[in-house]
């Protein structure tokens, strides 16, 4: 965009304006001040005639003015792996996602502040974010004792219970990461911690129902040591005892997490596996700061302390059973009657049947640069997450290799999303 004035105008008060009245990709991602619009002859505008506006890269570094603001580009940094954050960077443009805001949000909050995710992918700054975040209530808090008991069922946990899994326990996701502990003594006070204050972790499910059990009443975790220290084929001997692990899991009779301490000659790994019921990608990466605080904490002989409680599963349940019936989601249902009957008209039609089921994949790789274009550059035309992007791409390839105007994709969500009430 180009702006006329006499005076100097400040361009980040003009797009925080613009932002205020329309959607995010409408939003021009350059701008530039000029004295006059170039004409024609004919007094129409010369296009052709006006400057570029140089699309620079890397911003100049804008310092933070405030206390808030120092915290904020603390936490872009640390959430987005970037050295050094300013003021007026681009959430998107640093390579941030919907999942990466629910982190900031939760760290923002961890510092006495609220903020809407929402806030966070619209106003995608520093700066422009900073205006937005409150100081939180100090009533806002969500139990902190114990969580035990049934858990109403969610959409996803139906979804679950109707796929009739011929192995219904093996549905689990893994994670591997270095640990800096010599004693199997200290890795349990870690899980120890881990399970009291994850309470959906000490979770059972039986007869279609998912229950939390209590501290006391509950084996929250299975732990295994293994030493691999000598042996050659660590790798191989490490995989085939995560995938025993796996097996081993009962939904009935729990836990839903099985731990393992492989000791190394590279050092110590630790193994969990849990069942996908009680855990996510975003899950994950809350698991993984807890973990990581913890082990130095017990390092440090101090106490473990982790942040405080969120909402509980429990409570997230009960407030989507709410929220079924709200006036909201009912005045939304006429929209959502009409997406699912387009949705069969999206099936893929191919050209040919080979009377084989399955699937087949193909893997792209990508160099240093193109995933750079990617993730920090190609984001900037319209203020797209990399999601969209993905999606935009085999929208256009679906057309070109079969002709269809609509295509409808099955994607996964993390599930957290603005309901009828607020809840963290």
């Amino acid at each position: 965009a180009y702006l006329i004035s006499k005076d100097i105008v400040q361009l980040q008060a003009v797009r925080r304006d613009l932002e205020e009245v329309l959607p995010a990709y409408m939003v021009p991602a350059y701008m530039m001040q000029i004295e006059q619009l170039p004409v024609t002859r004919n007094g129409k505008l010369d296009k052709r005639a006006l400057p570029e506006i140089v699309a620079v890269s890397e911003k100049a570094y804008t310092a933070p003015k405030n206390e808030l603001e120092a915290q904020l580009c603390s936490i872009f940094s640390e959430v987005l792996g970037v050295e050094r954050v300013g003021t007026q960077d681009s959430f998107f443009e640093l390579g941030g996602d919907s999942i990466k805001a629910i982190r900031i949000v939760s760290k923002l909050r961890s510092a006495g502040y609220h903020i809407a995710i929402k806030d966070i992918m619209q106003k995608y700054t520093v700066e422009a974010i900073s205006y937005a975040a409150q100081k939180s209530a100090l009533e806002e808090q969500y139990e902190q004792a114990e969580v035990s008991g049934i858990v109403p069922l969610t959409p996803i946990i139906r979804e679950f219970a109707s796929w009739n899994l011929p192995k219904p326990h093996h549905f689990n996701q893994d994670m591997l990461m270095e640990i800096e502990l010599e004693e199997e003594k200290q890795l349990r006070e870690v899980l120890d911690a881990l399970m009291a204050h994850h309470d959906i972790l000490r979770s059972v499910y039986r007869e279609g129902q998912l229950e939390i059990v209590k501290v006391r009443d509950s084996k929250a975790y299975e732990l295994k040591v293994y030493d691999y220290s000598e042996e050659q084929a660590a790798a191989e001997l490490m995989e085939a005892a995560c995938t025993d692990l796996h097996s081993s899991i009962n939904l009935e009779e729990g836990p839903l997490v099985k731990a393992a301490m492989f000791r190394t000659v590279a050092g110590n790994l630790l193994f969990l596996g849990i069942h996908h019921l009680v855990v996510d990608g975003v899950s994950w990466r809350i698991l993984q700061e807890d973990i990581s605080t913890a082990i130095r904490q017990v390092k440090e002989g101090t106490k473990i302390q982790f942040p405080s409680k969120t909402a509980s599963y429990k409570a997230w349940a009960e407030a989507l059973a709410e929220y079924k019936d709200s006036h909201l989601l009912q005045k939304e249902r006429p929209y959502w009657e009409q997406v699912a009957a387009q949705m069969a008209a999206g099936e893929l039609r191919m050209d040919e049947q080979t009377g084989e089921s399955g699937y087949g994949s193909c893997t792209i790789h990508l160099n240093k640069e193109e995933t750079a274009q990617l993730i920090h550059q190609a984001s900037r035309a319209y203020n797209t997450e990399i999601n969209d992007l993905l999606i935009s791409a085999l929208g256009m390839t679906v057309r070109k290799l079969t002709g269809a105007r609509d295509v409808t994709i099955g994607m996964e969500g993390h599930g957290r999303e603005p309901i009828h009430k607020r809840i963290d």
